[in-house]
């Protein structure tokens, strides 16, 4: 009886006042019981964040302003909780003159210099700017390069200046390819000259081209008079510039970094610029045996081919695509197709059919892969004849057959390509998805964005490439991030990144 009595005074203790149970783990509420526990408060805040638990900014705010290893992670999370009543405390968190060193009070001041800019930049402070471009002093890299992607984010005015100097004058490579990266991301034309330039500036074993011709790209057309006056050698800082040992840009680099960019833009009044340069080019790669030419003068006319597949081409210019693509050297005569079949160049597949009948072996593989793709009527039966002649695999051969076949099947039937598209067969599929792009069916080429064979995506970006006014921006986003994870399909990731870039642009 008495172990009983005992018992009640228990119960109404937790009846009568204020007993609560634990809170339910992985709960915000379990966390932020963690926070007065240094040994869980980063861990903490870090899944207060992830749960976007609003509630407790103020008690995250509370940890910022208390000295600890904690700090970083909360300036971070009032960023990812928009806590804008804490704008004030993150830039006073802000500490410009922490130095370069080991010892844990700066890497500590480091790591909250970097967290307190993006989380600004996150709640778009503008107040902000001055003291985050003071951080791209910073002597630590890391801090330079949270303060470079916060102000892509914030813009205003002397962003693009700042960042356009870290561009040119940073001592790490990593910073400066963070900064052109950063600068086409801003979007502001102030920063076209650091990116041309940066196209041709090499550091050891280290180029910016790649990531410099996709920032232009992102700005659009203001891009374009700066890379003309570039194409024509007229641009003073790059004719200035000097690679590794004092030697000048190599011959026909210019010309074609350029000349892609402007392809990609859909520079359509340069076509014919870019045409007299490819064939001067190609010109002095043909005398390769009377004088020595660099490696770049045979990369160049590539790079001119992939600028003109954008383009239509006039008939002069078809003319010297055609020659191109006699070429024996393989590169080149891949290019040289590429932009006739891309541009649905009138009389292709009449050229490249005469193409491969004067090669063999690979070279001619190349010349009836891209006829197959585009013939249509007269050109059926002597390319038929051509490739039964080949000395191609017989799996190719039937692929190309493949090909041959369903041109003649479906004709001018939409709905027959749209049943082809969704074949078994790759070869099948690409030539379906080329004709689809000539019948601009953006839900068919939208979901060839999605095929595993890599020439079935190359052919639907292509498609999409022609018709970016039309895009669903939202839809193209949604299908790059569902990429990320599918190392298969990192090879075309570059290619809609393009096509995304113009569309944004291009549409209101």
């Amino acid at each position: 009886m008495r172990r009983f009595s005992l018992f009640i005074p228990a119960i109404g203790l937790c009846l009568f006042t204020a007993c609560s149970p634990s809170a339910k783990p992985g709960t915000a509420a379990y966390f932020a019981k963690q926070l007065d526990d240094p040994s869980t408060a980063i861990t903490a805040i870090g899944h207060l964040a992830a749960l976007k638990s609003t509630e407790h900014a103020d008690a995250i705010a509370a940890l910022l302003r208390k000295p600890g290893p904690w700090q970083p992670a909360a300036a971070a999370a009032l960023g990812d909780l928009k806590a804008t009543q804490h704008r004030g405390l993150l830039l006073s968190s802000i500490d410009p003159s922490a130095g370069t060193g080991s010892d844990k009070r700066t890497i500590l001041a480091n790591q909250l210099n970097r967290n307190a800019a993006k989380a600004l930049a996150a709640l778009g402070d503008q107040t902000a700017v001055p003291m985050i471009t003071a951080l791209l002093r910073s002597p630590v890299a890391t801090t330079r390069e949270g303060a470079i992607e916060a102000l892509a984010i914030l813009g205003g005015e002397g962003v693009a200046q700042a960042l356009s100097d870290v561009a040119t004058n940073d001592s790490e490579p990593f910073i400066q390819k963070t900064a052109v990266i950063a600068l086409g991301n801003l979007g502001d034309p102030l920063g076209v000259p650091a990116l041309i330039e940066a196209m041709y500036r090499e550091r050891p074993g280290i180029s910016f081209y790649r990531e410099a011709r996709m920032a232009l790209v992102q700005i659009g057309s203001p891009a374009i008079l700066p890379l003309q006056q570039t194409f024509l050698r007229k641009n003073t800082k790059v004719e200035e510039m000097r690679l590794a040992e004092g030697m000048p840009i190599a011959e026909g680099t210019i010309e074609a970094k350029a000349g892609f960019v402007l392809g990609t833009l859909r520079d359509q009044s340069f076509e014919p610029n870019m045409a007299e340069s490819l064939a001067r080019i190609y010109g002095h790669y043909l005398q390769r045996t009377k004088r020595p030419v660099f490696a770049s003068v045979p990369a160049s006319v590539v790079e001119l081919c992939f600028a003109l597949e954008n383009l239509k081409q006039s008939s002069k210019t078809i003319t010297l695509l055609g020659r191109i693509a006699n070429e024996e050297d393989i590169r080149i005569r891949e290019a040289a197709t590429h932009a006739l079949t891309k541009a649905h160049a009138p009389d292709a597949a009449k050229i490249l059919i005469q193409a491969a009948q004067n090669s063999q072996g690979k070279a001619q593989e190349v010349s009836l892969a891209g006829a197959s793709l585009v013939a249509k009527n007269e050109n059926i039966a002597p390319l038929q004849a051509l490739i039964e002649k080949s000395t191609l695999t017989p799996e190719r051969r039937a692929e190309f057959k493949a090909q041959l076949d369903l041109s003649i099947k479906c004709a001018s039937d939409i709905s027959c390509w749209q049943t082809a598209a969704k074949g078994s067969s790759a070869a099948v599929r690409e030539r379906a998805v080329v004709e689809l792009a000539l019948l601009n069916q953006q839900p068919d080429i939208m979901a060839a964005m999605q095929d595993t064979a890599p020439e079935v995506r190359t052919a639907a970006i292509a498609a999409l490439a022609d018709h970016v006014d039309a895009v669903n921006i939202q839809e193209l986003v949604k299908v790059q991030d569902s990429w990320k994870d599918k190392v298969q399909f990192s090879a075309n990731s570059e290619e809609i990144q393009y096509v995304i870039a113009r569309a944004k642009k291009l549409q209101p």
